[in-house]
């Protein structure tokens, strides 16, 4: 489940390992984005996000990249190792058709293996988290729905509709960065 590796393992990859995106100045602080999502008429705002690349799948023909959307009030410095703050998170397993990063394209909800391209796995929201508690207030999974990817150099749009697992449905989009984590 998505919740026990963001938790324990989550906040671990974020300090632990190094990020090919920096800003301009050479600071490794996270960097920033826009969007938001809506849940039960609440606007939630995004302000940061991270891929970690995995690889391969069984298929020889995808590639198996997790995308995590932060609130801005996330202060994430990877020169520190520190994680700070408290928000909210999306997290997107995404099945990439190339073997090169991010594609543009569609990215339905289908927990069907083996994994395929422009699939999306799994999915998670965790509203009212708190990095240095190691807690969250609320956990919903996707059950269904879409990712839609679009990308100008190394800006990524991600607009998405989804339904999650108390029947309610999260709107929502980000565009800006996603800052890549080396495994």
């Amino acid at each position: 489940m998505y919740t026990k590796r963001f938790l324990v393992n989550g906040l671990i990859f974020l300090l632990s390992f190094s990020i090919i995106s920096c800003n301009d100045d050479g600071d490794t602080t996270s960097p920033q984005g826009s969007g938001f999502f809506t849940l039960d008429g609440v606007r939630y705002d995004l302000g940061q996000g991270f891929i970690e690349d995995y690889g391969v799948n069984d298929d020889g023909q995808s590639a198996d990249l997790d995308v995590t959307l932060l609130s801005p009030t996330f202060n994430i410095n990877f020169e520190a190792q520190t994680a700070t703050g408290t928000g909210n998170s999306l997290y997107f397993d995404l099945n990439s058709p190339s073997l090169n990063g991010l594609s543009a394209g569609t990215y339905v909800f289908d927990t069907s293996v083996p994994r395929k391209a422009l699939q999306m796995i799994d999915g998670d929201v965790l509203l009212g988290l708190d990095f240095a508690a190691e807690t969250f207030e609320q956990e919903f999974l996707v059950t269904a729905g879409q990712v839609v990817v679009t990308r100008t150099d190394n800006t990524f749009t991600l607009s998405f509709t989804l339904t999650l697992d108390n029947g309610q449905e999260l709107i929502g989009n980000y565009t800006g960065l996603l800052t890549e984590v080396v495994l």
